[in-house]
């Protein structure tokens, strides 16, 4: 979904790291998409 949001072909979906439980924002408006928060895990509390 972020993929084609962003316009970026399907072959680089391994590019990124989305993490279980992981926090992304994406903005859409009529001109685009801006990824504003890719991955973020500040919300968990880590061991």
């Amino acid at each position: 979904m972020v993929c084609n949001l962003l316009g970026i072909g399907l072959e680089h979906w391994r590019q990124m790291r989305l993490d279980l439980a992981s926090v992304s924002i994406v903005e859409t408006y009529p001109q685009g998409a801006i990824l504003s928060l890719l991955n973020d895990t500040s919300h968990l509390e880590l061991q």
